[in-house]
């Protein structure tokens, strides 16, 4: 690694480990569409498709947006979820007619009351044996 690069050489190192840091944290090879000389010499595709992989792999609210429109004719954007968020949480009333399903979060009391039923079925279920 070269903290300084003042080379061509040591760019093309740098981007090298690099690439190989991210094949060792996927396990898949990024060679087949991005090389170390693609980012040096500044191939937008490459790069694109580079990011693009990353994101698919490490950026989470992404993956959570991805696997919630699944199989949905109509898709929701995250400033969609952001909006229902905010209006179940503030108690306004959203426009959630244009969708099949209604995002709601939980609030403490809905987990309080569940964890007390839990504990009533385990104990219930102790009294049995």
């Amino acid at each position: 690694y070269e903290q300084n690069p003042k080379l061509l050489w040591h760019c093309m190192q740098n981007t090298a480990l690099l690439i190989r840091f991210i094949t060792q944290q996927t396990f898949e090879s990024v060679n087949s569409f991005c090389k170390p000389q693609n980012i040096i010499t500044g191939n937008e595709n490459s790069i694109i498709r580079l990011l693009k992989f990353l994101r698919d792999k490490f950026d989470l609210e992404y993956l959570f947006y991805k696997v919630l429109n699944e199989g949905q004719e109509n898709k929701i954007s995250l400033d969609k979820v952001d909006s229902l968020i905010a209006s179940d949480i503030g108690g306004g009333g959203g426009s959630d007619d244009e969708y099949e399903y209604e995002f709601i979060p939980a609030s403490k009391e809905d987990i309080e009351e569940d964890e007390e039923e839990e504990d009533e079925e385990e104990e219930e279920e102790e009294d049995e044996e």
